[in-house]
C-alpha cells in the first residue's frame, strides 16, 4: 500500500530480484580461502613455552676465572609463544622446532579456550617441526595434503594464533599470500645449518 507524506502519497516498491542477490551476497563472499579458514580454524592451537637458556654475565665469569667462584653454568627461564595445528584427534600437534626448543613447560591453549600441559615427542631440526602431544580426546582436526601438485603463483592462507592465550578471543588470525616457490632449501651461514622447504610463501 502507499505510504503518505503529508498530502502527497509515495509509493515504496520492492524489487524482489534486488532483495534476492543481497540474501546471497553472504554466499558469495564465502570464496575458497573463508571456507579453509572454517575448516582449518578449530584445530589451530596457541603455544606457550618456558625456555631454558644459557646466561652470561662477564663480572660473575671474571670472578670465576680467578678462582673467587666455583664455576657454574648459568641459566635463565625465558617466555616464548607460537602456534601448532592438532592433526589427530587424540592430541598430536605440528608446531616448529624453534617454537619449543630447550623448553621446560609447554602450555597449549585450543580454541576453544581450554589449555594443556603438552610433551615434546619429536623434533626433525632440518624441517624446522616439532610434534607435541597432549592428553585429550575427540579434539578437532585439520588434515594433512600431499604437497605434490601445487604450483607457482597459487593462493596460500597463514593461520596461527601466537597470542590466543593472552586475548579474550582465543580465535586464530589468518592473512593470504602466493605460493612463490617450491623445493627450495634456505641456509642459514650463521648457524651452519639447512631448512629443507617443500614450499615457500609470502602469506
Amino acid at each position: 500500500p502507499p505510504v503518505h507524506a503529508g498530502e502527497h502519497p509515495v509509493t515504496i516498491a520492492a524489487d524482489s530480484s534486488h532483495i534476492a542477490s543481497i540474501g546471497d551476497l553472504g554466499r558469495q563472499r564465502s570464496n575458497a580461502i573463508v571456507r579453509a579458514t572454517r575448516m582449518v580454524a578449530p584445530a589451530v592451537v596457541s603455544i606457550s613455552v618456558v625456555q631454558q637458556q644459557a646466561t652470561h654475565d662477564p663480572a660473575m665469569e671474571m670472578l670465576e676465572r680467578f678462582g673467587f667462584l666455583p664455576q657454574r653454568d648459568m641459566y635463565r627461564h625465558v617466555r616464548s609463544i607460537g602456534s601448532g595445528l592438532i592433526v589427530s584427534s587424540d592430541g598430536l600437534i605440528v608446531t616448529n622446532q624453534h617454537v619449543v626448543a630447550d623448553a621446560v613447560q609447554v602450555i597449549v591453549t585450543l580454541s576453544d579456550g581450554r589449555r594443556f600441559q603438552a610433551r615434546v615427542r619429536d623434533v626433525v631440526d632440518n624441517y624446522d617441526l616439532a610434534v607435541l602431544q597432549i592428553e585429550e580426546r575427540g579434539l578437532p582436526v585439520a588434515t594433512l595434503a600431499a604437497v605434490d601438485d601445487l604450483q607457482i603463483g597459487e593462493w596460500a592462507i597463514a593461520i596461527g594464533s601466537p597470542d590466543g592465550y593472552l586475548l579474550a578471543d582465543s580465535q586464530p588470525t589468518v592473512t593470504g599470500g602466493l605460493i612463490r616457490a617450491l623445493n627450495r632449501d634456505i641456509r642459514q651461514e650463521e648457524k651452519g645449518r639447512v631448512y629443507l622447504a617443500r614450499m615457500l610463501s609470502d602469506a
